[in-house]
């Protein structure tokens, strides 16, 4: 099975060909989502893309380094699963220790650290630690449910990538062939946003919703200044930030022909995603940017507009 035959979103992907092609993957990936959207598979996906023995910036899938990494026997590739326990001190240790040995065969050494939410603060200490010291060629993809149990000393060092849910149908199937029940991938790949505390929260306020709606429609015509009003919202801030970077993600995978049905996408994406993808995901960078700051440094909604402004200015 190759690139081609995986429903993994072209966006990720392009990317990740960018970092390899330019030399510059990073010490560390956080894939947020549940592991019913294709956590597992893009990771696999990335560290085959780092080594295949017969394509640059892409695999094949039938070399001996990309079925080794497909049946987790590659020597470089390694999957850390706590498997019902936390990821605790113990398995962090194994990682940093291992991380250290000279690669085998790979062109790249790849930690996959599954459950990477339910790290001890004890075990992350440990993972900011082999961050800090920096292997040359060896990068650590953390799957994570969510980022608030992520230090954000972590995930400053990490490059951050928010995954939708699948495309219904083939996906689905892909995903019951990987060993994820099928009730499950049928529910995940259908759901709107996969995300049941924002979808309750747009339940409850419908009005703001309509509102960010007719907001994010502006960015086609090439400004952001109207979002700097629901900015202000500090008591819906989170939610509002989560749902406009969701949509900006749609938009992006709209451009590249993946289309997630549900009457909210179907109202605002098209409109957006008639933006140039570089201002889309600009955009979304910025917003990225304001939440980590948000977070970390003020949850001030008298700083939210400046700090969304100077991560806008910067990447723009």
């Amino acid at each position: 099975m190759g690139l081609s035959d995986l429903p993994i979103q072209p966006f990720f992907i392009e990317r990740f060909r960018n970092h390899i092609a330019s030399r510059r993957v990073s010490a560390s990936y956080i894939f947020v989502g549940t592991e019913s959207r294709g956590a597992s598979i893009l990771a696999k996906a990335f560290a085959k893309m780092l080594n295949c023995e017969k394509q640059d910036s892409d695999f094949c899938g039938v070399c001996h380094s990309c079925r080794m990494i497909e049946a987790q026997t590659h020597p470089d590739v390694k999957v850390y699963d706590p498997g019902d326990a936390r990821f605790g001190i113990g398995l962090a240790r194994q990682v940093q220790q291992e991380s250290m040995e000279s690669n085998y065969d790979a062109r790249y050494r790849v930690n996959i650290l599954k459950n990477a939410h339910s790290m001890t603060i004890e075990a992350q200490n440990a993972l900011l630690k082999l961050l800090e010291d920096g292997k040359p060629n060896c990068t650590n993809v953390l799957l994570s449910e969510s980022l608030d149990e992520i230090l954000p000393t972590i995930q400053s060092r990490s490059i951050v990538l928010r995954l939708p849910p699948l495309p219904a149908g083939p996906s689905a199937a892909l995903l019951v062939e990987k060993g994820l029940a099928e009730e499950i991938a049928k529910k995940e790949s259908e759901s709107f946003l996969g995300d049941i505390s924002l979808s309750a929260w747009m339940a409850e306020n419908t009005e703001k919703t309509e509102q960010l709606l007719q907001i994010m429609t502006s960015f086609g015509e090439g400004t952001v200044l109207p979002l700097l009003t629901v900015l202000e919202d500090d008591e819906n801030l989170e939610y509002i930030l989560h749902l406009v970077r969701e949509v900006l993600h749609r938009a992006v995978l709209l451009k590249h022909g993946i289309h997630i049905d549900g009457a909210f996408l179907e109202k605002a994406v098209p409109k957006i995603a008639n933006m140039p993808q570089e201002r889309l995901q600009t955009i979304e960078r910025a917003l990225a940017e304001t939440e980590r700051l948000w977070k970390t440094q003020s949850k001030k909604t008298t700083l939210t507009q400046a700090i969304f402004l100077k991560a806008w200015t910067s990447l723009a």
